[in-house]
């Protein structure tokens, strides 16, 4: 360097780098399984100059952290007799979240439901007949009655049979025994989702008069609540109603029903048991 006529020689030497401190670690990456986080530092503690070194070593350092395994779900397990399912997890170190999952996906075993019979019995006159079913997974749909018209100073039976529909692809009906007498009433109106209850017409015993027994049955629907009948007897009074449990839908018949009496009076059907099947 020069000023002037005079000159000064100046030496510059080089400066090595040094590191500034170690950042704090960040988060971890994982809250589980083993994770990592990382702390930083900057070679600027001095920077290097005039050619001077670099720093040594690294200016990122990595370590393992939350190292604890991660709590798996277990298996969906099904509950007795309900259609949720329940899985769980174990928190083995600060976990967020459930620790217990639940979902409808399971399958009620029948025997949680088991089959309910309700009963129209008069227990007067007659035998039960054999009981009939609608084929598996079906259900009743349709009410039919065999009835017979007033027979003046004859001897009058009333409802002497009945036929239920069921919902297959055949159309299969189930009567559980008839008689010699009455014709076959129109069908009633197509209850879709099954019937779920039903009442009945009883006349009580006449004594030394004209006994008739059972008169009507109706069923009720689940698609309106409302009662579907076939043809009917005029005489006698509505018995108390009686119903399937929630769930349930009739699938089976069993008559009672009592045979010709020749010269007698004859009553034909006196009592009436459904069969109510759940589904759900």
């Amino acid at each position: 360097m020069y000023c002037g006529s005079s000159s000064i020689k100046i030496d510059i030497f080089p400066v090595d780098g040094g590191w500034s401190s170690w950042s704090g670690f960040s988060s971890c990456t994982l809250s589980c399984g083993s994770g990592t986080q990382y702390r930083t530092r900057a070679c600027d503690n001095p920077s290097s100059q005039y050619g001077g070194k670099y720093c040594e070593g690294y200016e990122r350092e990595e370590k393992s952290c939350n190292i604890n395994p991660c709590s798996a779900w277990s298996s969906w397990s099904c509950q007795h007799c309900s259609k949720t399912a329940i899985r769980t997890r174990t928190c083995h170190h600060g976990c967020s979240g459930k620790t217990t999952e639940t979902k409808e996906m399971c399958q009620i075993e029948s025997s949680c439901f088991p089959d309910k019979v309700i009963s129209y019995n008069t227990d007067l006159w007659g035998s039960w007949r054999s009981w009939e079913y609608c084929p598996k997974g079906t259900w009743v749909v349709q009410l039919q009655t065999n009835i017979e018209s007033h027979q003046g100073d004859g001897d009058d039976t009333a409802l002497n049979a009945i036929s239920l529909r069921c919902n297959d692809d055949v159309g299969a009906t189930i009567k559980s025994g008839s008689t010699n007498w009455g014709t076959w009433q129109a069908e009633s109106q197509k209850c879709i989702n099954g019937f779920y209850g039903g009442i009945l017409k009883f006349e009580s015993s006449q004594g030394s008069d004209d006994d008739t027994s059972t008169n009507a049955i109706r069923l009720i629907c689940r698609d309106d609540n409302q009662w579907y009948r076939s043809g009917e007897g005029g005489w006698g009074s509505w018995t108390q109603s009686t119903y399937c449990p929630a769930g349930y839908k009739i699938v089976g018949l069993q008559t009672q029903i009592e045979s010709d009496q020749g010269s007698d009076d004859d009553t034909s059907l006196n009592g009436v048991r459904l069969l109510c099947r759940y589904f759900g």
